[in-house]
């Protein structure tokens, strides 16, 4: 069986395959996961401002090690916010979410994540929170699924 996929910008090593929870099939990175989004546009990773510490050094990227993840008590709670250290500062982003139960979700993936580094993170495989936001969606009209794509008969 010869599996093809083209896609640029994204990084699967041989260890990521192994390591993910939908055994031999390519993994669904963090990054890419297709509710990491808001208003159509990635929210991952996000921007990052100095909180605390020596120096800002005005961070870019997959940087630094996650010490905390808090979700929004603001409502919609479509948000939560990242602390990181990097380089003996600490930073704090905000990833905005269009599905707030997808936000819970990631809220509580990442809390679990804390004193890893960004960049493993963002490589980490979250397949299984793909399948469960498809499978245990409340009853829906496929034409109002965010996956598919809908035409009118007319």
């Amino acid at each position: 069986m010869t599996l093809s996929l083209i896609k640029t910008n994204v990084r699967v090593t041989a260890m990521q395959v192994e390591e993910s929870p939908n055994k031999g099939e390519v993994p669904m990175l963090l990054r890419d996961h297709p509710l990491m989004r808001y208003h159509g546009l990635s929210n991952w990773p996000p921007a990052w401002s100095w909180i605390d510490g020596l120096e800002n050094k005005y961070p870019i990227g997959e940087i630094g090690i996650l010490k905390s993840v808090v979700q929004s008590h603001v409502l919609p709670a479509n948000r939560c916010f990242l602390t990181i250290d990097h380089e003996g500062s600490s930073y704090m982003g905000c990833l905005l979410f269009d599905d707030i139960a997808f936000c819970r979700q990631i809220t509580e993936i990442l809390q679990s994540y804390c004193n890893r580094s960004i960049s493993d993170i963002g490589s980490s495989d979250i397949s299984s929170t793909l399948v469960y936001r498809l499978t245990s969606a409340p009853a829906m009209l496929l034409r109002d699924h965010p996956f598919v794509a809908f035409k009118n008969k007319e």
